[in-house]
């Protein structure tokens, strides 16, 4: 009868109304709950916490506060969200109905602190951080553990272990859904120690970039086509131009690469940051422009029907989210440039601005996200931004935004039924591949200069002839009589722009 209850229970459980969000939701309240409960009964780590807002290391203080908390909650999602994918592959159930008992169950958390404190007769907690050398130092679970914490593990470890039976009846894929769970909270422990230095800032950062990818996996696994077909649509040449637009600000900094050596977890979390706020504005446009796309790009999953729209704007909207999250933790400034790159996202592709309606200006917007993205580099690489050079700002702003217009070639026939205004539509194709390719000359000359000013003349004259080849090939590449492919311009230009970037990095 007890198992039968059980089962029903677990049921109801993975198979509420209630969207995974509230449940995500009540885990924070339980972390919430749990970190008040020791904040509060600990003397010493509350009088860390009242800093007076009139005190020379206040915003210092708040802001490592910030990363501990941050440091207490991702410690216990990173283990939640790992229970979640291995329960999901021992039992092959759907990973949303997993995920919804396993953050049911994150009220074992608050077991530690409330057992504590009884068992000190409320005098207050002593929670031990482990400071074990490896993993093996996990087993049996160590001594120093307060009595709190060996029972929080046993009950977690029991309820993975009975979730798994009840759903597989293998006593053998069960054990080993456990052991899983285990190591991985075995690893969460050691894992500060195991990065240097020991400090908020590394362990949250690790904690964060782990999340994400098991976000990523749990996602896969409930819905693989649906991952599969955002990859396909991911559009990696242009992925790959904001990723090379960041390293590009890093390397305008002189000691910018001893920045991504000393950072590289926040460079890490950055560039993962780039890349889902891409995916989220991806997703935004495709869903404006279905019926553009039904004319111009009718392989799309928003037009094919691979995806769900609600699903599709979803997770949009997600990515968003888990951006900010990530670059917040690689600095607050970061995530404030990340917004702003969301932002223009935004107003270029959404109503009621659309912004990419609007001849040149709507280049001017993918100029600015661009510019954003060398900006974002040289302010993670530890420059003030007020001392970003103004020739790379008008370089953008006029070069890169008149040979962006490359972009509509392709979308000539949906833009013009849906009444965009853009240079091959007003134009014509043939007259704007012309067109297009002379600004591609001129920005490739206006690049090559401002390499050229920070070499010798021999150099320089060599940098100048270098870029004025690749412009005169992608001119040709526009105008080519046997027609116009895109992939030939990106990757033209991805090839020259890692070229200029060694050379920029050898003369430094």
């Amino acid at each position: 009868m007890a198992l039968k209850f059980i089962k029903k229970t677990i049921a109801a459980i993975e198979d509420t109304r209630i969207p995974l969000v509230y449940y995500f939701i009540s885990f924070i309240g339980w972390v919430a709950f749990r970190r008040f409960i020791e904040i509060f009964s600990d003397s010493s780590r509350l009088r860390f916490e009242l800093y007076s807002c009139a005190s020379f290391e206040y915003y210092s203080a708040f802001w490592m506060q910030i990363l501990s908390h941050c440091h207490h909650g991702l410690y216990w999602l990173q283990n939640f969200l790992t229970a979640a994918i291995v329960l999901t592959l021992a039992t092959r159930e759907d990973s949303k109905k997993v995920m919804r008992a396993v953050f049911f169950g994150a009220f074992l958390i608050i077991f530690t602190p409330i057992i504590d404190l009884i068992a000190n007769s409320g005098r207050g907690l002593n929670i031990p951080y482990p400071y074990p050398r490896t993993i093996g130092d996990f087993f049996p679970i160590p001594r120093d553990f307060t009595i709190g914490m060996k029972i929080t593990i046993v009950l977690s470890l029991a309820a993975a272990f009975f979730y798994a039976f009840i759903k597989t009846a293998d006593i053998f894929k069960s054990a080993i859904s456990a052991l899983g769970f285990y190591l991985n909270l075995a690893f969460s422990s050691i894992l500060p120690f195991i990065l240097r230095p020991v400090i908020p800032h590394t362990t949250t950062r690790a904690f964060m970039v782990c999340i994400i990818i098991q976000i990523i996996i749990l996602a896969w696994l409930g819905n693989k086509n649906f991952i599969e077909a955002l990859w396909r649509d991911s559009r990696l040449p242009r992925v790959a131009h904001y990723e090379l637009m960041f390293f590009l600000g890093i390397l305008l900094v002189r000691d910018g690469i001893k920045a991504v050596a000393d950072e590289w977890l926040s460079f890490t979390l950055i560039g993962i940051a780039i890349f889902l706020s891409w995916i989220g504005a991806v997703i935004s446009n495709n869903i404006v422009d279905i019926e553009i796309d039904r004319i111009t790009n009718p392989n799309r999953p928003s037009v094919t029907g691979a995806v769900e729209l609600k699903s599709y704007s979803a997770a949009g909207w997600a990515c968003f989210g888990l951006a900010l999250c990530g670059a917040f933790l690689a600095s607050p400034a970061i995530a404030y440039l990340i917004l702003v790159f969301i932002g223009i996202s935004i107003v270029y592709s959404l109503p009621p601005f659309r912004l990419k309606r609007i001849l040149l200006f709507s280049k001017l917007m993918i100029a600015a996200a661009s510019l954003l993205m060398v900006i974002i580099g040289y302010v993670f690489a530890g420059m003030p931004l007020l001392r970003f050079p103004r020739i790379i700002i008008w370089y953008f702003l006029i070069f890169a935004a008149l040979a962006l217009n490359f972009i509509d070639l392709k979308d000539t026939a949906g833009d013009k039924a849906a009444g965009i205004l853009t240079i091959p539509v007003v134009f014509g194709e043939k007259k704007a591949k012309f067109i297009i390719g002379l600004f591609f000359i001129a920005a490739y000359l206006a690049a090559g200069v401002i390499i050229a000013v920070k070499l010798n003349l021999w150099s320089s004259v060599t940098v100048i002839l270098l870029a004025a080849g690749i412009g005169l090939k992608q001119f040709f590449f526009f105008n080519d009589k046997k027609g116009y492919k895109e992939n030939r311009v990106l990757l033209t230009y991805l090839a020259g722009l890692i070229l200029f970037l060694i050379i920029f990095v050898l003369r430094r």
